[in-house]
């Protein structure tokens, strides 16, 4: 073991700055990506503005128009009963204060991105106002009594979706920490079942799979891209969870993968 030792560490060293430097490339084309989906969503808010105002008025004139006609039919009608009518319906046509919330969480998002290096990854954080985005885009979509309107938003959740899914690219965890060879126990693979094996020192949870938040996990895991299944189309009877945030699943009981580790923990 001893003599392997220098091998070993140059060799993870090389493949380390070999990971580093690809997952550099990648964030730095993420980042390019998601600035021009972000410039793409600004304009089409620029647009719901502009074509907003003109909707409002046009209701306004449509309104007017058929109380002049109504009170031409009917005679004398209430003034200013008519006008707050005419109040209410345009202010329910106006989305004035969803697209400035709108324009709120294009600058948060694009903060939020500006912060991120390799030391603070951003994924997370980015989640919550593209959430946002598509909650106005909504509350915009259901106030849209115009074509023209509905088809910006249409566009709008269009581009949001394709933001959404290229942020699931993004690092959502801080970098893990370095490796240390001398320790034996950081380079010792644990058997989970059927020739597979994982780093022991990066288990930090053996579980079962039963519950009702495991399983949500497995799904949220799977949708990130961070689940790996080691059963080999065997049942699911335990779930690890890594320090790197991977969750892995192994036809093995969390008891029999808990004793091998501790096992070799004790012959060392």
């Amino acid at each position: 073991m001893e003599a392997a030792k220098p091998v070993l560490e140059e060799a993870l060293d090389r493949a380390a700055e070999e990971a580093l430097a690809m997952r550099l490339r990648e964030g730095e084309a993420l980042e390019r990506e998601l600035c021009g989906r972000l410039s793409g969503v600004l304009a089409l808010v620029e647009a719901l503005e502009a074509r907003s105002g003109d909707v409002v008025a046009a209701a306004r004139e449509r309104i007017r128009k058929r109380a002049d006609q109504l009170r031409e039919e009917l005679g004398n009608l209430d003034e200013a009963r008519l006008y707050q009518e005419v109040a209410i319906a345009a202010d329910r046509l106006d989305v004035t204060e969803e697209l400035v919330r709108l324009h709120s969480h294009v600058e948060q998002f694009g903060d939020v991105l500006d912060g991120a290096d390799a030391e603070t990854p951003c994924g997370r954080r980015l989640d919550f106002p593209l959430q946002e985005m598509m909650r106005e885009a909504n509350t915009v979509g259901s106030k849209a009594n115009d074509a023209p309107l509905a088809h910006f938003v249409v566009d709008l959740k269009t581009e949001v979706e394709r933001i959404r899914k290229q942020v699931q690219n993004a690092e959502k965890t801080p970098p893990q920490r370095d490796v240390d060879v001398s320790d034996d126990r950081t380079l010792r693979l644990l058997n989970i079942g059927y020739g597979n094996l994982v780093m022991a020192s990066r288990v930090v949870a053996i579980v079962s799979p039963q519950s009702a938040p495991m399983r949500r996990l497995r799904e949220e895991a799977a949708g990130r891209g961070k689940l790996l299944d080691a059963t080999q189309g065997r049942r699911t009877r335990s779930i690890l969870l890594t320090d790197s945030d991977l969750v892995i699943l192994s036809a093995i009981n969390p008891e029999t993968i808990a004793s091998r580790l501790s096992a070799e923990d004790e012959t060392r």
